[in-house]
């Protein structure tokens, strides 16, 4: 089992997430444990305390990680190369490899991306194919990014190869941001008529979006009065209008090409200081090689063959059920929030984290704290303690506490007892625990899928409640308000209040738990302009199954019944069981006609389900449905509307028996 680990600014970007995904799919079939730090920069000025991220850096340095890859593009924004060489310089040395740009530190390799041929494959293609003489371009420059610099020289030594002029009046510096290339050309290009040029072409996709904002306002049609051409390939330039020609750097193939190197650098295998892929132009309508008429994200290479985007995006992105992916993250946001305000002490909060989990996506964390929370401004250079607490480790089926017998061990050298974690491998996120400008420790956390960017946000809302537990645990140890009799009577009205909400037999929602999330999950999904179907599962034959086979089985079938239903339907619907052999649910976005989709896929797990219990009986139900919209929110007359639906079914069979 080796231990990798990945340094990466931020978990919100696209460019970063890409590569990230490419790094974890290679390992996902190899025996690796891979950690995941988000860690900002030193002394970080984004947000007031996210400086505090960087704690986490010296963590993934330990005896315990085998190597290192740093996705340095994802830093180009906020430091230099030499300062962040400098600061990696500060830690033990280990097998590194960089993605994006090669650092100044003795024996890390890096991959990169050979620009040159593609800009002058652009240039060519807008000259020869499009008849643009007059080339405006935007850059990043003033991040001091390397990238940046060595983008605009490709450029610039495309237009030399291509016989045309570089005017200096006509290069513009922004940001990477699409703001930044907004205010700049907004500024350069008050009125339509001021325009001088035939195309711009910028340092990423999104300043190429900002220019092909602004020059709409303007009046102009892209890409008829002028072109727009980005670079780096994001999701954003498929969805643009018109869809984005740019250039595409290969971002996760970057990715899978890291942590190969990396491996083979902890093989003994040599490996080369550069290795760079070849960057690849898409031409899209923004540069006029598809008609905007043409609705699909498709595009050309360089040789005029046409694909379709979707293919290439599938396998660097999750990009099926995105709508209803967000929605049930929405809900899981909610339910954190909600599960988490009521926290008070560490002993509770380890209680109801078991119940935490499944929402954030997370399998098993491990909770370790200083002794005391060490106190850093934005000025502060971290230095890591010898010592550190194991405080609890939970997941879905079990809960240990170290509250009060410590399970101290040294984060230099370690950053959680190897033991806890059984040589599992996978994804796994390292994220240091702060509030304001107080570091009590890290969570190490198992992850049970690969949507990285919304980590950020379950991981943030799971900190501020151990801090703040923190806070609460040692007030009440040093004043004594508590006994532990009364925190033992806490955790146990947790435990009822969740208990309440399901269904003993079944373990899903019941009746109660149903009324509250169901409405919940249709004032959500009107907020976010969507309807959906409040329906009815009633078993057929249940009394039958009683009457000649027993009880036994009846509630056999009516636990099957419950497990059938919850894995035809997605994460976000609502499933609960009210009452019998009667089964609501709340499903956001579904209209008829995926229900009957959904009746198809009950049948054929309903089957293979009562096979694999060698049930003597295939288990068979009855739907009413009743559609919710924004004039029909009520879940107590949709329910009412439904139950109508259901009965008619179910009298239409019954004729059909006899």
């Amino acid at each position: 089992m080796k231990n990798i680990a990945v340094l990466i600014n931020s978990l919100t970007i696209e460019y970063s997430l890409s590569v990230l995904k490419g790094i974890s799919d290679f390992f996902k079939d190899k025996d690796v444990r891979l950690i995941i730090g988000q860690v900002k920069s030193p002394h970080c000025k984004d947000g007031m305390y996210e400086y505090q991220c960087w704690s986490g850096t010296s963590n993934l340095f330990s005896q315990q990680i085998d190597g290192v890859i740093v996705i340095t593009g994802s830093f180009s924004s906020t430091m230099t190369k030499e300062e962040l060489s400098t600061a990696l310089r500060l830690f033990p040395k280990k097998p590194l490899v960089s993605v994006g740009i090669k650092l100044d530190i003795p024996g890390s390799v890096s991959t990169g991306i050979q620009c040159f041929a593609a800009y002058d494959s652009v240039v060519k293609h807008l000259k020869e194919v499009h008849g643009c003489r007059r080339f405006a371009y935007m850059s990043a420059c003033r991040t001091q990014s390397e990238e940046a610099f060595e983008r605009l020289e490709a450029f610039k030594a495309a237009l030399k190869n291509n016989r045309l002029e570089f005017d200096e009046n006509l290069l513009f510096d922004g940001f990477y941001t699409s703001s930044s290339a907004m205010e700049i050309l907004s500024k350069a290009y008050p009125t339509k008529e001021s325009v001088n040029f035939d195309v711009i072409l910028t340092a990423n996709d999104l300043m190429a979006l900002g220019c092909q904002k602004v020059l709409q306002n303007l009046g102009l049609r892209i890409p008829f009065d002028v072109k727009v051409f980005g670079y780096d390939e994001t999701s954003h330039a498929g969805m643009s209008t018109p869809k984005l020609s740019t250039i595409d750097q290969q971002i996760y193939e970057q990715g899978m090409l890291s942590a190969k190197l990396l491996l083979k650098k902890l093989d003994g295998r040599k490996v080369p200081a550069i290795t760079q892929l070849r960057c690849a132009p898409v031409y899209r309508q923004s540069c006029g090689c598809i008609p905007l008429d043409n609705y699909f994200d498709v595009f050309k290479d360089e040789s005029g063959v046409i694909h379709t985007s979707s293919e290439v995006m599938q396998k660097r992105w999750h990009t099926n059920d995105v709508y209803y992916s967000f929605l049930s993250e929405i809900n899981d946001i909610y339910t954190l929030f909600d599960l988490t305000k009521s926290a008070a002490t560490l002993r509770r909060l380890s209680y109801s984290m078991k119940y935490i989990l499944p929402d954030a996506g997370i399998s098993k964390i491990a909770v370790c704290l200083y002794d005391e929370p060490l106190v850093l401004n934005r000025e502060d250079d971290f230095e890591l303690p010898d010592r550190i607490n194991l405080t609890m480790v939970v997941s879905t089926d079990d809960v240990q506490l170290f509250l009060d017998n410590k399970y101290p061990f040294n984060p230099r050298e370690q950053i959680f007892p190897e033991a806890l974690f059984d040589n599992e491998s996978g994804s796994f996120i390292l994220q240091p625990i702060f509030s304001g400008e107080k570091n009590y420790g890290y969570v190490f956390c198992e992850l049970s899928h690969a949507d990285y960017a919304i980590y950020s946000i379950f991981l943030k809302i799971i900190i501020n409640s151990i801090a703040e537990a923190f806070e609460y645990t040692k007030s009440v140890s040093e004043n004594k308000k508590l006994s532990e009799q009364n925190i033992q009577l806490l955790e146990s009205n947790c435990d009822l209040s969740r208990r309440s909400m399901s269904d003993e037999l079944t373990k899903i929602l019941n009746r109660r738990g149903f009324k509250e999330l169901g409405q919940n999950a249709i004032n959500l999904a009107i907020e976010m302009n969507s309807g959906g179907l409040v329906f009815y599962a009633d078993m057929d034959g249940l009394k039958q199954i009683n009457d000649t086979y027993g009880h036994d089985f009846g509630d056999e079938a009516i636990k099957i019944m419950a497990s059938v239903l919850t894995k035809a339907l997605r994460a976000n619907d609502v499933v609960a069981r009210i009452g019998g052999d009667e089964f609501a649910v709340v499903a956001p976005g579904m209209n008829h006609e995926v229900l009957e989709k959904f009746k198809l896929k009950f049948e054929k797990y309903s089957k293979e389900s009562c096979e694999q219990h060698k049930l003597p009986f295939v288990i068979e139900a009855s739907f009413g449905a009743a559609e919710f919209n924004p004039n029909h929110t009520s879940l107590k007359e949709l329910l009412t509307l439904a139950d109508e639906r259901l009965y008619v079914v179910k009298n239409q069979k019954h004729k059909s028996k006899n």
